[in-house]
């Protein structure tokens, strides 16, 4: 019975990983444009912006403003 239910809970997570209630993570490249653009950002609004873009980015959708 217990392995059955861990093999379950494997294919779950594995169809889970990545995806967020309302969207994907970025991929490494993806994460990396934005932090190359918050280096370079001239306003610290604009950075406050690109560093919720790169949280939303990493955590995914739903977790990015508890991070944040």
């Amino acid at each position: 019975m217990q392995i059955e239910v861990m093999s379950v809970l494997k294919v779950k997570t594995k169809a889970l990983r990545g995806k967020t209630r309302s969207g994907r993570r970025l991929s490494g490249r993806q994460l990396a444009s934005i932090l190359q653009r918050m280096d370079t950002a001239e306003t610290p609004h604009e950075r406050k912006r690109l560093r919720r873009e790169f949280m939303r980015g990493f955590y995914g959708d739903g977790r990015a403003d508890r991070h944040a």
